[in-house]
């Protein structure tokens, strides 16, 4: 199993009814599993697992406030402009803020600068932006259940292409026609588990403050 997979074997056996000593599948789902859970990760910009801690990751600097996708931070331990420079600048609590504020999954998305802070360097001179480096934990503490359950969905869906797959039940809606084209889902994220996954997706409202 990767370390970033989303859920299990097992789970998957139980979404698809399958006995759990059933080893029929055993060979493919593993991939399944890995495929599915980067697919999700992709579509939603978010960074469910695994969890990396004592990470430094580097953003470019457009502005006073700096989105962090695809990742998501737990915890910060240095913020660090201008880190390519001779003359880096550590920030300090007063000089930015972690966004969203009480964050309902215990990840942050963005950092806010403060008004006060003089974002002046080399690099912005020449190319036009600055440089931030962030060290610090990385990633969900917990796969959230919704996660888990959209990646069950999904590759339930890969495996059966039909039920629960393109037409019905875990599928687009038959709605999502025109003219006589059929937009199937069959080997992508299906209708249900986007749906689940809507509110982890990055740019949703519930994420921006």
């Amino acid at each position: 199993m990767a370390s970033y997979d989303l859920t299990t074997v097992d789970a998957v056996k139980e979404m698809i009814q399958l006995p759990s000593d059933n080893v029929d599948l055993d060979a493919i789902l593993p991939g399944m599993i890995s495929q599915a859970s980067k697919a999700i990760m992709h579509y939603c910009k978010r960074e469910f697992a695994p969890v990396t801690a004592s990470a430094t990751r580097r953003f470019r600097v457009d502005g006073y406030r700096v989105d962090l996708s695809p990742y998501d931070l737990q915890s910060a331990t240095a913020v660090t402009l201008h880190p390519e420079t001779s003359t880096p600048v550590v920030l300090t609590s007063s000089q930015y803020m972690l966004k969203p504020i009480n964050p309902e999954r215990g990840v942050y998305t963005s950092i806010q600068f403060s008004g006060f802070l003089v974002i002046i360097s080399q690099t912005l001179i020449q190319f036009d932006f600055a440089l931030l480096d962030i060290t610090g934990t990385w990633g969900f503490a917990s796969i959230p259940d919704d996660v888990v359950r959209a990646a069950n969905i999904t590759i339930a869906s890969w495996i059966t292409r039909s039920a629960p797959g393109a037409s019905g039940g875990y599928g687009i809606p038959a709605m999502s026609t025109m003219g006589a084209t059929t937009y199937r889902n069959d080997w992508h994220i299906p209708w249900a588990a986007a749906k689940l996954l809507g509110e982890f997706k990055r740019g949703s409202a519930r994420w921006a403050f």
